[in-house]
């Protein structure tokens, strides 16, 4: 199912999370650019920042195969005119808009399916609704209720009185001799779905679900009883205060409603003329001993201020109001609401929210309740007679993770089913589904030792990927009878299966929806250092690399694509060892985690946090809407690529082993081969031409090559840094061109050969060779030294700072100078035609500065080791790169085995956080990240 959503603000956030949970793809458009920045690192969604109206960013959502469009802005206009556009331009079945004004949800014009709208939701009505709900069942608690079924969920604070506090479900089931249900437990910010012998605690919220009279009794023996209400006051005297308060002096109740709006205070006073409309702010001091608020039985605080609904509720219940009820909104406030004595808050948001999300999934469902924000919910489901969970048993019923059916009605009667019971067609089943990370029916674990355990899990299935890819260099050993590499990858593989293998088994029922983005770094550097340290043993055991620091070095240099080597005679490893070396290059190109995120539904989990901690550039591209089905895509074309040229490699007369050795270093952007003398050995015109050519779409943003191979061939010209990119490798190209003929090569097309073959190699940082570029006149190295500093696009397999960083800071440079002139003026920064936010020009001048200062603080460690500046400064430059040859003592054709064990250490660091943007490794190091 493919869903659009218009408007990320809480309510659109809060659906596309929910339907994000059940593998429904959603786009999200909003205008604000911060909110969308917001959105985009929590939720594995597109999100456009774009004005939904336009129908070019209506068709790049993919609305042409939209099945729901959902327009859930903060205007009412805005909501219906995008529905009228969607309705006339576009087939999709079903448009809903959020609207807020009466007038308009009221109209009978609206009734009529006016502009298309299938449904209009108004957050006013749907909220007032539950208020008006809660005060029916006494409004001591939050109250949910279902359409079918004759039992209701409220739930209970547990204080420091309660005699709640300290027993498990079996002690409070004999406690309190009454047929409930405890469905679920808020713990801090975790949804527990308990067993017989969890243990309420104090500060937790429980929820019990059971008929109306049954719970009404539990709340009794809790000491909650709940009286009748024979008055009650509303705070806020709004659209919301107003239905609720027609709803009040309907049951007889006296009213009191006050608002600080003298208008307001009019109109509500002309249109519920029995209620007494009192003109005053209820945080004046003297409002609550003037009106005699204290002898209310009920206070209601709906204004438009959280803080000042949650404050007024809670001093009215200090004060002797017996219960009181406050609109909220944010989460992080539900928690403080209870605690402060609030006895119900209700949510616009999740109001909403859930009646969009009943209407979205179909008519079986006939009602949706979102739990503490969205953390768990509780649905209402007719089962049909040719449902799969018809006729099976539920202990047989293979049900979502985190699960409970609370109660079943059948013929009338409600009741909750044992494990043999059999659902049969006509049933109506509330049940509860859980979505929060970190909970599970074993009981609770904290937030943060439930997300380390699933770094844990993830990391072991990256390894376990990892002794995946062994087997086919074992099976090359195996061919070519290579003792010593078969009982090498045999080994590995062998540690690999008991080690993470088992952990990966062992924790196979740990679930998590979404991991945090303080988790994704963590995972992301990890998985770069383990998965070096398991490549490194084949090299090490069998004995072609003998020293592990060398064998370490030269298994990150191939997973970061960095391509230095410590290897003096490459020619001597045997070929099973020189394929490993070069899949290495080939599994790190594209990203271990973006090949990890792809197939991650195996493990229950979402990427997003995973993919932006690995993401080689400033910004994520999503080309579709779910992050794992970006990553398949992703690594679909680069699996193309690599055939391509594998292909073409073998037509100029390259053997298999070597074509597949060379085509992984080329797409990678790594640099390891499998001769002495780099693709020079080969001297072929042509094989040079096709690795060039490769080297450059492999420094492309792969973004780019999607939209070009599914028709949208104007992005390439459209974009700033691609066309950069091109510019400078043709400028570089002609300028080394000019230098070489005549005085290197005496042919300028021989010049010209060896030219663009190298300034593709050391701009996209892959660092193959044809020749030694240090024999080369100056100013030709000067510009290979300063192509150093470039690298490929952002998305691209290439390393470096990235192209369109140095085209962003360029064009700030020229706006500063603009400043100069003009101070008053207003210059805005473009990308591609798009504004940049100051927030990524500044992230991008932070970037920039930390890495020279890593590459001066590299140079200086290697200068005191012993080594002169040129060598120093080039292989921190070359390794921070991901480059591989330098100049100096580390030039084409040389290596980094001059270096001592620590130094190579060190590049090593420099390799690895190169590779992931710095940022993502050095976080770690911070105090900040490791505090709770």
């Amino acid at each position: 199912m493919h869903i659009v959503i218009i408007g990320a603000g809480s309510i659109g956030t809060h659906i596309a999370s929910q339907l994000i949970s059940e593998n429904k793809d959603v786009v999200l458009i909003e205008k604000n650019p911060e909110r969308v920045k917001y959105v985009s690192a929590r939720l594995d969604c597109m999100v456009l920042n774009e004005d939904g109206t336009n129908i070019k960013t209506l068709k790049r959502a993919g609305i042409d195969k939209a099945d729901f469009f959902i327009s859930v802005t903060n205007s009412d206009e805005v909501n219906m005119i995008s529905s009228g556009v969607v309705s006339s331009e576009f087939n999709v079945p079903y448009k809903i808009a959020r609207v807020r004004s009466l007038d308009y949800s009221r109209s009978k014009v609206l009734g009529k399916s006016f502009l298309g709208i299938n449904y209009i939701v108004n957050p006013g009505i749907e909220t007032a609704h539950d208020i008006v709900e809660t005060v029916a069942y006494g409004a001591i608690s939050d109250v949910f209720t279902f359409e079918k079924s004759g039992i209701i969920m409220r739930n209970l604070f547990v204080d420091q009185w309660s005699s709640f506090k300290g027993k498990n479900l079996r002690e409070i089931r004999q406690t309190i001799d009454e047929d409930f249900l405890i469905a679920a437990i808020i713990r801090r910010s975790t949804v527990i779905i308990p067993s017989g012998t969890d243990e309420v605690l104090e500060n937790d919220t429980i929820y019990l679900a059971s008929s109306p009279q049954n719970l009404e009794r539990v709340f009794a023996k809790a000491g909650r009883p709940t009286g009748a209400i024979r008055n009650a006051v509303i705070v806020g005297g709004g659209t919301i205060g107003s239905l609720v308060a027609a709803d009040l002096l309907d049951r007889n109740i006296r009213l009191k409603i006050i608002d600080n709006d003298y208008e307001r205070c009019k109109l509500v006073t002309g249109r519920l003329s029995e209620a007494l409309v009192i003109h005053s702010d209820i945080s004046d001091e003297g409002i609550f001993e003037e009106e005699r608020l204290y002898e209310n039985d009920l206070m209601i605080a709906v204004t438009g201020s959280q803080e000042i609904n949650i404050l007024s509720a809670a001093y009215a219940k200090s004060i002797g109001v017996k219960r009181t009820i406050a609109i909220v909104t944010k989460q992080s406030y539900l928690s403080i609401s209870s605690e402060l004595g609030i006895d119900s808050t209700i949510s616009p948001k999740t109001s909403t929210a859930d009646a969009i999300l009943k209407f979205v999934r179909g008519r079986n469902i006939q009602s949706v309740h979102s739990i503490f924000d969205g953390r768990a919910e509780v649905i209402e489901i007719t089962v049909g007679d040719s449902s799969e969970a018809t006729g099976v048993p539920l202990k047989d019923l293979e049900m979502p993770a985190n699960s409970l059916i609370l109660s079943v009605n059948r013929d009338g009667d409600d009741f909750v089913p044992g494990g043999d019971f059999e659902i049969r067609g006509g049933g109506r089943c509330p049940g509860h589904h859980q979505e929060e990370v970190g909970a599970d029916h074993r009981g609770a674990l904290h937030e943060g030792a439930m997300n380390g355990l699933m770094v844990i899990r993830i990391i072991s299935f990256v390894m376990a990927v990892i002794g995946f890819f062994m087997i086919v260099p074992l099976c090359i050993a195996i061919g070519y009878r290579e003792v010593s590499s078969i009982k090498a990858f045999g080994i590995t593989i062998a540690v690999i299966a008991a080690g993470p293998g088992l952990l990966l088994f062992l924790l196979r029922g740990s679930k998590a929806k979404m991991l945090s983005t303080r988790d994704g770094y963590l995972f992301v550097a990890f998985s770069w250092v383990f998965a070096s340290i398991a490549g490194s043993l084949p090299f090490w055991l069998s004995g072609a690399i003998p020293v592990y620091t060398d064998a370490f070095f030269e298994t990150i240099s191939g997973f970061t694509t960095t391509g230095a080597s410590i290897l003096t005679n490459i020619e001597g490893l045997p070929r099973s060892m020189l394929f490993w070396r070069s899949l290495t290059h080939w599994l790190g190109g594209m990203g271990i985690v973006v090949l990890t995120v792809a197939i991650l539904p195996i493990l229950g989990i979402g990427g997003m946090q995973l993919i932006q901690a690995e993401a080689p550039g400033p910004t994520v591209d999503k080309i579709s809407p779910r992050i794992t089905e970006t990553a398949k895509k992703l690594w679909a074309i680069y699996i193309g690529f690599t055939v391509a040229e594998t292909l073409l490699l073998l037509l100029g007369g390259m053997d298999l082993f070597d074509a597949l050795t060379h085509t992984f270093g080329t797409l990678a952007t790594g640099g390891f081969s499998t001769r002495n003398a780099s693709v020079g050995a080969y001297n072929s015109p042509l094989i040079e031409g096709v690795i060039t050519v490769f080297m450059i779409l492999a420094g492309v943003n792969f973004s780019l090559h999607y939209r070009l191979l599914t028709g949208s061939g104007g992005s390439l010209l459209r974009d700033t840094e691609f066309r950069t990119y091109i510019v400078v490798f043709l400028g570089a190209t002609a300028i080394l061109t000019v230098s070489l003929a005549g005085r290197v090569y005496g042919h300028p097309g021989e010049a010209l050969r060896h030219a663009s073959f190298q300034c593709a190699s050391i701009l996209t940082t892959t660092g193959f060779a044809t020749a030694d570029f240090e024999r080369w006149p100056l100013v030709a190295q000067a510009v290979l030294f300063i192509l150093m500093f470039f690298g490929g696009c952002s998305g691209s397999t290439g390393g470096g700072i990235k192209i369109i960083r140095l085209v962003t800071l360029f064009k700030q440079a020229l706006n500063e100078m603009k400043y100069l002139l003009h101070p008053r003026g207003i210059f805005t920064l473009r990308i591609s035609g798009s504004p940049i936010k100051k927030d990524v020009a500044y992230a991008i001048s932070g970037f920039f500065f930390l890495y020279i200062f890593i590459i001066l603080a590299v140079t200086l460690v290697v200068a005191l080791s012993g080594h002169d500046i040129l060598t120093s400064l080039s292989a921190a430059l070359a390794t921070l790169g991901n480059i591989g040859p330098g100049f100096g003592l580390v030039g084409p054709t040389e290596n980094y085995s001059i270096f001592s064990g620590f130094v190579k250490w060190l590049l090593c660091f420099a390799m690895l956080i190169g590779r992931l943007e710095l940022y993502t490794v050095l976080v770690l190091f911070t105090p900040t990240f490791w505090r709770r």
